[in-house]
């Protein structure tokens, strides 16, 4: 089932112990994403982690909020809702997809055409260039204040899967997104220079 950003919102606050997934290999846009949606989720008073496959890559390593990172399915606590984050589809999660089934509740934040809808509910907009930018909207929904911190991992996300905006997947919700995070603290010149 399709629901509305502001229905996985809803759906998102009404639990505790949540463990955010990304892709195997994770690129900006699943590491930035994931951390970021993981920072709010704290920020609301939620116990979150998230599963990253082969953790995060050494050149994203600068970004804030490492903290919540678990390179396997070895979690710190038994997550009883998961939700999967620039996912493309369940194999994607790679040794991680065992703990995401296991999960009694599951949900899917994604911008892949191709995603099967995988969640018991998901969130997925085929139109968006960087999921990252769905992560912003879901974080505004929630009610959670986008700190430096989230805002630095978004705009590394915004910026991974845009090429730094040069690819013609880049629209102007794109910049509006960037330029929420760049409101909010992000460094651009620190995070451009890192990643590129």
């Amino acid at each position: 089932m399709n629901v509305t950003i502001r229905d996985l919102a809803n759906w998102l606050k009404s639990f505790d112990d949540i463990a955010v997934f990304g892709h195997r290999a994770p690129d900006g846009d699943a590491c930035g994403s994931c951390v970021a949606v993981t920072l709010a989720l704290r920020a609301l008073g939620k116990r979150a982690c998230v599963c990253l496959p082969d953790g995060v890559p050494e050149y994203l390593r600068f970004l804030p909020g490492q903290e919540c990172v678990v390179a396997d399915a070895n979690a710190p606590f038994v997550p009883q809702c998961a939700l999967s984050v620039d996912v493309s589809a369940p194999d994607m999660l790679g040794d991680n997809r065992a703990l995401f089934e296991s999960c009694p509740q599951r949900a899917v934040l994604d911008h892949h055409e191709s995603n099967p809808h995988f969640g018991q509910i998901n969130h997925v907009e085929p139109n968006r260039a960087a999921c990252g930018e769905i992560a912003l909207l879901l974080i505004e929904a929630m009610g959670a204040p986008l700190s430096k911190d989230m805002a630095a991992c978004l705009f590394a996300a915004v910026s991974s899967d845009t090429g730094n905006f040069n690819y013609s997947n880049t629209t102007a919700e794109t910049f509006e997104a960037a330029a929420a995070c760049v409101r909010a603290g992000a460094d651009v010149d620190e995070i451009t220079g890192r990643i590129y």
